[in-house]
C-alpha cells in the first residue's frame, strides 16, 4: 500500500512542476522568421510561431526578408534583427510605418528605398549594425515614438522630421544626406538627445513653422553634432548638462525667427541653457571656437590635461 503522505507530496510536486513549465513556456514564447529572402515579414506563415505582435511572442530575424508594399504598416511588432538578418524594403513611392511595438537592431540591417515613419509609441533601437535609407527618403518620428542609437550607423537619404517623440544618440554614427534637413516639416513638439557618437546633417529647422516646441539636449557623453548648413533656432531650446564632452558646429548661418543671431544672444534670450538655466554669464560655462560651441572644460579636466603634458615633458627629458 502506497504511503498517502508520499503520494500527496508527489502530486503537489508534479502540479508545481507543471505550472512552472507552463509559466516558463509562456514567458519564453518566441517566433523566428523562416521564410525565404523575398518573403514578407508581415505574413504569419513566414514565421515558425506566428507573427511577433506583442512582448509575449517576440520575433527574431537572422536571415534576409522583405517588407512588401502590400502591407505598408506593421502594428505592434516586437522584432530583433540580429547578425545575418537583413530587412529589405524596395517600394520607392509608398512610405512604410512602424506603428507601435519595439524593434532592436543587434548586428543586423534594415535597407530601405522608401520613407520610414514611426507612429503611436513605437520604439526603435540601433545597437550594432546599420539602417540605410536610399536617396530622397525621410525618417519621420511621430506621436510618442522613440528612436535611439547606441552604436552602428544610421544613414538617412534626405530628411529627419519630428512630429513628436524623441531622437536619441548615445553612440554610433548618423549621416543625413540629400538636403540634409533636420525638422524641415516640424509639426509638433520633439526632443533631440545627444549623449555621444557622431551626427552630421545639413540644415536644422528649415521652414520650421509655429507649431510646437523643440528641445535639443546635450548630455554628459562625448561626441559631435555638425550642421554643414544653417541652423534656425526658432521655437527651439538647447540645454547642456555639466561635464558634457559634446560639441555643436554650425558651418552656415545661425538665425532665430529669420534674424541673424549668435550663441550668446540665444543664451541671453533663454534659448541656450546650462543645466536648465542662463543665470550666470555666458562665458562662465560656454566657449565658441570658430563655428563650434562647447562647454569650458571643468577644472579637473584641465588639471588632468596639464598633468599629462607634464608627464610627456619629463619623459622627453629622460
Amino acid at each position: 500500500m502506497k504511503n498517502p503522505q508520499i503520494t500527496k507530496k508527489y502530486l503537489i510536486s508534479s502540479l508545481t512542476a507543471g505550472l512552472t513549465l507552463g509559466l516558463v513556456s509562456t514567458v519564453s514564447a518566441a517566433t523566428t522568421f523562416n521564410g525565404g529572402p523575398t518573403d514578407d515579414i508581415a505574413l504569419a506563415g513566414n514565421w515558425n510561431n506566428g507573427l511577433p505582435t506583442g512582448p509575449g511572442n517576440p520575433g527574431t530575424l537572422d536571415t534576409t526578408a522583405e517588407w512588401l508594399p502590400a502591407n505598408p504598416t506593421l502594428t505592434n511588432f516586437y522584432l530583433d534583427i540580429i547578425a545575418g538578418g537583413t530587412l529589405n524594403r524596395e517600394d520607392f513611392f509608398q512610405p512604410q510605418t512602424i506603428d507601435g511595438g519595439v524593434w532592436t537592431i543587434n548586428g543586423g540591417s534594415i535597407i530601405n528605398t522608401t520613407a520610414v515613419n514611426l507612429s503611436d509609441d513605437a520604439q526603435v533601437t540601433l545597437n550594432t549594425g546599420a539602417i540605410t535609407m536610399g536617396g530622397g527618403r525621410d525618417l519621420g518620428i511621430n506621436g510618442t515614438s522613440l528612436f535611439t542609437i547606441g552604436g552602428g550607423t544610421l544613414t538617412i537619404g534626405d530628411e529627419l522630421n519630428m512630429g513628436g517623440g524623441s531622437f536619441t544618440m548615445n553612440g554610433g554614427t548618423t549621416v543625413i544626406n540629400g538636403s540634409g534637413n533636420v525638422g524641415d516639416n516640424f509639426g509638433s513638439n520633439g526632443t533631440f538627445n545627444f549623449d555621444g557618437g557622431s551626427f552630421t546633417a545639413g540644415n536644422y529647422g528649415a521652414n520650421a513653422g509655429t507649431i510646437g516646441v523643440r528641445t535639443v539636449n546635450f548630455g554628459a557623453g562625448s561626441g559631435s553634432v555638425d550642421f554643414t548648413g544653417d541652423f534656425e533656432a526658432f521655437r527651439t531650446t538647447i540645454d547642456w548638462v555639466a561635464g558634457s564632452g559634446m560639441s555643436l558646429t554650425i558651418a552656415g548661418a545661425l538665425s532665430n525667427s529669420g534674424a541673424a543671431t549668435t550663441f550668446e544672444d540665444l543664451y541671453t534670450g533663454g534659448q541656450l541653457l546650462y543645466e536648465g538655466s542662463n543665470a550666470n554669464p555666458f562665458g562662465d560655462n560656454f566657449q565658441v571656437t570658430g563655428s563650434t560651441l562647447s562647454l569650458i572644460p571643468e577644472p579637473s579636466s584641465v588639471a588632468l590635461l596639464g598633468l599629462a603634458g607634464l608627464a610627456v615633458c619629463l619623459r622627453r627629458r629622460r
